[in-house]
C-alpha cells in the first residue's frame, strides 16, 4: 500500500511527458486555396541557433509539403511572425503513507498518517506562429503549442519539430461555407 503514491506519482509524470499540447485558430472568413507563398517577417527568436534552425525548417517543410514556397516578402502572399516564450513554473504533490490512511477516510482512532510534500520544478515553454496576409495585413491563422522544456537538446528538438507538425495537421483550414 506504500507504493501506491510512487505509482500515481509516476503515472501524473508520464502523463506530462506525452509532448507539447497544440491549438490552431484561423479565420473562418479566409480562403486559404487562394495563398502560395510566404516569406518570414520575423523568425522565433530561440536562443540556440540549432534549434531555431530546425524549427524554421520543419515550419518550412510543412508548408511545402502543402504547396506553399518561400518569396521575397515584397512578393508573398502571407507573412510568418514566430515568437517564443519561456517561464519557471511549480507543483505542488502531496502524498499520504501510514496505515492510517483508508482510501478517502482518515482512521480517527489514532495519530494522522504521514504527509510527504514534493515540490517539483519545471520550465513551460512556448511556440507561437502567426500568419497574415500580406495584402490586407489581417491575421488569418495562428499555431500555438505549449509544453515543457526538456533538459536534453536532442529532447528539446525532438518536442519542437513534433509540435511543428501537430501545428500543421489540420493546415490549410476547411473553408466555412456561408450561406446567401
Amino acid at each position: 500500500m506504500r507504493s501506491l503514491p510512487f505509482l500515481l506519482a509516476a503515472c501524473l509524470a508520464a502523463g506530462c511527458a506525452s509532448g507539447p499540447v497544440v491549438q490552431a485558430d484561423s479565420n473562418p472568413a479566409t480562403d486559404f486555396s487562394r495563398y502560395r507563398t510566404y516569406a518570414w517577417k520575423q523568425e522565433p527568436p530561440i536562443s540556440s541557433p540549432l534549434l531555431k534552425q530546425r524549427v524554421v525548417s520543419a515550419i518550412d517543410a510543412e508548408l511545402a509539403a502543402k504547396g506553399w514556397r518561400v518569396a521575397p516578402e515584397a512578393e508573398a502572399d502571407v507573412v510568418l511572425v514566430g515568437n517564443v516564450a519561456a517561464r519557471d513554473e511549480a507543483s505542488l504533490s502531496y502524498f499520504y503513507e501510514d496505515s492510517d490512511w483508508y482510501g478517502w477516510n482518515w482512521n480517527t482512532r489514532g495519530p494522522r498518517g504521514v504527509e510527504r510534500v514534493e515540490l517539483r520544478t519545471f520550465r513551460l515553454g512556448t511556440l507561437v506562429l502567426d500568419m497574415f496576409d500580406a495584402g490586407s495585413q489581417q491575421a488569418i491563422w495562428r499555431g500555438v503549442a505549449q509544453g515543457t522544456v526538456p533538459e536534453s537538446e536532442a529532447r528539446k528538438s525532438r518536442d519542437a519539430i513534433k509540435a511543428v507538425q501537430q501545428m500543421f495537421r489540420n493546415f490549410p483550414p476547411t473553408p466555412v461555407a456561408t450561406s446567401h
